[in-house]
């Protein structure tokens, strides 16, 4: 049986769309007798009304299906920051700010910052040891999974939190985002990740794959579908009214897009396994 790989967009506290997106793809996976794989691209919390219950569905799915992970979203972060502070550290307020509120909410079922450390640790450790240890990037294939993006002028060992969850997009001034998304190379590393709204589809270039489509603010969560038995990169979508494969938005910036020459994600899976077949002959 061979392993299909989902990754989900930004969800932020959508759990009715999640839970209609996790049950597509299973159908998915299970009519092409494969083993589903799933990669939560980040910011799994805040704005949206059922956070705790997000997290809760992720940490479940990623039980139940090997190699499952969840990446550090920068919301995720932040709240991560404010537990460790007890809600005194600057970060903490910008949390609140930017949808930590509703989480909070979602967690105490009222606005009550107080009680919410205290019982985070004592109600939901397991969300806590989640988050804790969610990872900053995965390889799939020939694709790098990021929450953000990663800085295309420096290795990708020496990239942290403040690039690869955009921590450092909350920096006044920062250009990370713009240098990230405007750069056209088609020798480039091929990434996918969440982080910034593209619009209301899927956007892929020579050297990305952007899947936040807003699920809070346009009710849109999506998730790409990668299949390397068969070459294939395909996108799903939830909405209120349901879930169905979408084509995405092929942005050609003079090299084509991943979509027209899937052997850049696939390729390097392909020769890896050859390689390791080989080493293992005697």
């Amino acid at each position: 049986m061979h392993t299909i790989d989902f990754f989900i967009g930004d969800v932020h506290g959508q759990s009715t769309l999640l839970l209609k997106l996790l049950n597509f793809l299973q159908r998915h996976a299970r009519s092409r007798d494969a083993q589903p794989r799933y990669t939560f691209i980040g910011d799994l919390i805040d704005r949206g009304p059922d956070s705790k219950d997000c997290v809760e569905i992720a940490i479940r799915t990623i039980e139940r299906n090997e190699g499952s992970v969840l990446l550090l979203g920068n919301h995720e972060y932040m709240m991560l920051d404010a537990i460790d502070s007890n809600g005194k550290s600057e970060l903490s307020g910008s949390w609140g700010l930017n949808g930590g509120m509703n989480t909070i909410e979602s967690y105490m079922g009222a606005p009550n910052v107080k009680d919410l450390f205290p019982t985070l640790q004592a109600k939901y450790g397991h969300h806590v040891d989640a988050l804790r240890s969610a990872s900053l990037s995965v390889e799939r294939h020939g694709l790098l999974a990021v929450h953000a993006g990663i800085d295309p002028h420096m290795e990708i060992s020496e990239q942290g939190v403040d690039i690869l969850s955009g921590i450092r997009d909350m920096t006044p001034g920062s250009d990370f985002r713009e240098r990230f998304l405007e750069n056209v190379n088609a020798h480039a590393r091929p990434v996918i990740h969440g982080h910034t709204i593209i619009g209301l589809r899927p956007v892929v270039t020579e050297n990305r794959i952007s899947i936040d489509t807003g699920a809070h603010r346009n009710g849109r969560l999506t998730a790409c579908i990668v299949d390397p038995d068969t070459w294939d990169i395909t996108f799903a979508q939830a909405t209120e009214t349901g879930v169905r494969y979408i084509e995405a938005k092929r942005l050609d910036r003079g090299y084509g897009t991943l979509l027209d020459d899937p052997k850049r994600v696939f390729e390097p899976y392909v020769v890896a396994s050859v390689s390791t077949t080989a080493s293992a002959t005697p």
